[in-house]
This record gives structure tokens, C-alpha cells and sequence, in this order.
């Protein structure tokens, strides 16, 4: 056997012993799924994810939440848009770096309630667009969440929220 091989297998067990089986973390990604599930509401559902939704345990291991937020629709092009009932954000490239992109609104800004301009980026408008504040969003989003549990304690942990024990990062995901 090579040796590549031999450590390859080597670093498997070792994995198993830390981990559990393959068949154990399979066990545990699919109750993951069926927590997600049922936990999950048509209003704000959420996915599982990180080592925890992957169906792994490791010790220290805190518990990712992805929350889809649904009144918001992003499109990648303007060309695509189909204007409903929920905030429309068009990708804008222009001026990022690679793989990085800003949201502009494309809903008329004048239609829109306050705590959503709010969310925008000031230095954005005097330039002709409206661009969603990454920062600013994260605050608004902060006090929903906390409204909507006032127990939980959340701080804004850079794209995440965490909760005070670190057991727990939510992330606030646009689709």
C-alpha cells in the first residue's frame, strides 16, 4: 500500500474516532434537517449549517444558523427583476473587488417605510444610487431579532449575530 494511502486511511480512523462514523454523521445531518423542519417557519425559515449541520460534533463546537430573510429579493441583474411585493436589491460589481458585490435598490425609494432607508448608505445616495449598508442592516436585523426573543442576548460578531456564551451565530442570509 503507499504510503499516501496508508495515511490517508490512517487520518479516516482518527477522524471516526473524533468524529463518529460516516453512517453517525449521515444519522445526525438528517436530524438536523428534520429540526430544521419543523423549527422553521414560512415567515423567516432557517437552515443548519456549519460543522453541526454538516452532521459533525466536534467538542466546542457552536451551532450555525442560517436565517433567510424573506422580505428581501436579490437579483443579479435588473434585467431579471420582477418587482412584487418585497424589498428588490439588484447586485452592482462596479467598484469591488473580486467575488465581492453591493446590493442597490432597485424598489422606489420614495414607497419605501424609513426603517428601511435607514438601511441604506448615505455616501451611496449622493452618488445616484442606493446601496443596502451592510452595517446598518445588521442593526436593524439585530433589534428585530431581539424583539422577536427579548431573552436572548446578541451581539453583532462581524457577518454574524453571536450569542453572549458563543453557543450560537445566526446568520442573516439574502436570496
Amino acid at each position: 500500500m503507499s504510503h499516501s494511502k496508508t495515511e490517508s486511511l490512517r487520518f479516516y480512523k482518527y477522524f471516526c474516532q473524533k468524529i463518529g462514523s460516516e453512517k453517525m454523521a449521515k444519522v445526525r445531518r438528517l436530524t438536523s434537517i428534520c429540526r430544521d423542519f419543523s423549527m422553521s417557519s414560512k415567515d423567516l425559515p432557517h437552515i443548519s449549517s456549519g460543522s453541526k449541520g454538516e452532521g459533525l460534533n466536534p467538542k466546542g463546537s457552536d451551532y450555525d444558523i442560517m436565517l433567510i430573510i424573506p422580505w428581501h429579493v436579490v437579483y443579479e441583474s435588473d434585467k431579471n427583476v420582477v418587482q412584487d411585493w418585497r424589498l428588490v436589491l439588484v447586485m452592482d460589481t462596479e467598484d469591488t473587488p473580486p467575488c465581492f458585490t453591493q446590493l442597490q435598490l432597485y424598489t422606489n425609494i420614495n414607497i419605501l417605510p424609513n426603517y428601511i432607508k435607514q438601511q441604506l448608505q448615505k455616501p451611496a445616495q449622493q452618488r445616484g444610487k442606493n446601496l443596502l449598508s451592510s452595517e446598518l442592516f445588521k442593526l436593524h436585523t439585530l433589534k428585530i431579532l431581539q424583539g422577536l426573543n427579548p431573552k436572548m442576548k446578541l451581539n453583532i460578531h462581524g457577518p454574524c449575530f453571536t450569542d453572549l456564551d458563543d453557543d450560537i451565530d445566526i446568520a442573516c442570509c439574502l436570496k
